[in-house]
């Protein structure tokens, strides 16, 4: 009887584990998935899930008039003439897990130039799950036939990643893990890559290091990166400044889409693209203003 009572109590701890998880379980990657979701209602839980998914499918069904399944409209291979080509690379924060492919910082940067010049063209290349090694192959094989002038690589501290394998949901320890040096010099040697193609495609790279939260643990990744991409002559925009500045006094959870979904809510997303926007304006990369 014991034995029997034993498992029981297992299977229903599993059960309402399972019941506290679903809400951040989806196709995209959940960057902080150690929210304790027990601290809301079934309901709410429910809510959110709910709004998710519908999110998702709009998003999924505007992807699939795109050859490479972003949330972005359909592009000539050829670059018309005299138009100035930025593609913005990344995972799941710019396809838009949980929230509008319109309200995702790329899209936004897109809005802001496009009000603003009529000879740049932005576009949005995005796949939940996507670590900068996938971005760089996507880049290699099919993306340097758009000959972009810029390519803009979001940068999340999930990226360095060299794996096939997907992020765990406990992911703390995995997390820890990108930042040794062993996978670091990986890393690095991913990056020489990307340098190479700078050159050989004519490219400008710029890497946007986009932070969720903000600690002594993740400030220390940040440096590492910073130190790698200093080391391969790729540039930056490190966000992290600005970031504590503007949200110093609110609990980062706040900017998220909601509290068992650790993308960038539409809060985060508009500061990541206010603050691309004035770098690319501040280092000339956009240039003949409309009159």
């Amino acid at each position: 009887m014991k034995h029997y009572n034993d498992n029981l109590v297992k299977f229903l701890t599993a059960i309402f584990g399972i019941i506290g998880i679903i809400a951040i379980i989806a196709s995209c990657k959940t960057d902080y998935s150690t929210i304790i979701t027990h601290q809301y209602s079934s309901k709410t839980l429910a809510k959110w899930q709910s709004e998710r998914d519908s999110i998702y499918k709009i998003n999924a069904k505007f992807a699939e008039q795109n050859p490479h399944g972003f949330t972005d409209i359909p592009r000539t291979i050829e670059k018309p003439e005299g138009v100035y080509r930025i593609a913005v690379l990344g995972d799941s924060w710019v396809w838009g897990d949980g929230i509008s492919y319109k309200k995702v910082w790329s899209h936004l940067l897109e809005d802001k130039i496009c009000s603003k010049y009529d000879n740049i063209e932005v576009m949005s290349w995005g796949k939940c799950g996507w670590t900068t090694q996938d971005e760089y192959d996507f880049y290699w094989q099919e993306g340097y036939a758009y000959d972009i002038d810029l390519l803009i690589i979001g940068f999340v501290e999930n990226d360095p990643h060299m794996g096939a394998d997907a992020q765990p949901s406990k992911s703390q320890d995995w997390l820890d893990n990108l930042y040794s040096s062993k996978n670091l010099m990986a890393y690095k040697e991913l990056l020489k890559k990307l340098s190479t193609c700078k050159s050989q495609h004519q490219t400008e790279i710029i890497f946007v290091i986009s932070p969720l939260c903000i600690n002594k643990k993740t400030i220390r990744w940040k440096e590492k990166i910073l130190y790698l991409l200093q080391e391969t002559g790729l540039k930056y925009v490190d966000l992290y400044d600005d970031y504590q500045k503007q949200y110093r006094e609110i609990p980062c959870e706040t900017l998220f889409i909601n509290p068992v979904n650790g993308h960038p809510g539409e809060e985060l997303n508009r500061f990541i693209a206010n603050h691309v926007f004035k770098y690319l304006k501040r280092n000339k990369h956009l240039k003949q203003k409309r009159y």
